[in-house]
């Protein structure tokens, strides 16, 4: 039921090392809902980055669910997984690293995938060379902002679409359009 989208948000300091790794669910999420939420995560990253650094990864986690308007369906971070319910961390589960490819695997999904990597120094500055969003259809294609926002085109005009274009530049985040084969 619903158009059914995913997120993750991944964020690393340092050397790429993974310090939390959150899954979103949304349920409606097509058109600019789910992009919107991505950006404004992106955003809070980048503004509290050099405060985030020295939180734990349950902390930095659970920060990014607080913001999210999706529902969360798992998240990582040290050596294992917690799933998330409507009161907040679940039970400890076996241990996983997340990735974009595990999402797509194991969500519930009729409209595409959407994986943003945040990537600071050790001091909290954001590498914006390595900063990045990827747009991905429901099988799994990686496709460029516009052939994303067809599906809720009634929501995600080509105003909105230059605008979140414009967004993400200023905020330093690549957005990483389909590869040409």
């Amino acid at each position: 039921m619903g158009e059914r989208t995913q997120a993750l948000i991944t964020v690393k300091y340092g050397n790429s090392k993974t310090k939390a790794s959150v899954s979103i669910h949304y349920q409606w999420g097509y058109g600019r809902y789910m992009l919107m939420d991505v950006l404004n995560q992106g955003i809070y990253l980048i503004n509290k980055a050099y405060d985030l650094r020295d939180e734990s990864r349950e902390e930095l986690a659970k920060g990014i669910f607080d913001r999210s308007t999706g529902v969360i369906n798992f998240v990582t971070y040290e050596s294992g997984v917690s799933a998330y319910d409507e009161t907040g961390f679940g039970g400890r589960y076996e241990p996983y690293q997340e990735t974009i490819e595990d999402v797509m695997k194991f969500s519930d999904n009729n409209d595409g995938y959407a994986h943003l990597e945040m990537v600071f120094d050790e001091n909290g500055f954001s590498l914006d060379d390595k900063t990045r969003l990827r747009l991905f259809d429901f099988e799994g294609q990686q496709i460029g902002l516009n052939k994303f926002c067809e599906s809720g085109k009634e929501f995600a005009t080509k105003d909105f679409i230059k605008g979140y274009r414009l967004l993400l530049e200023n905020y330093g985040i690549n957005l990483e359009e389909e590869s040409v084969k």
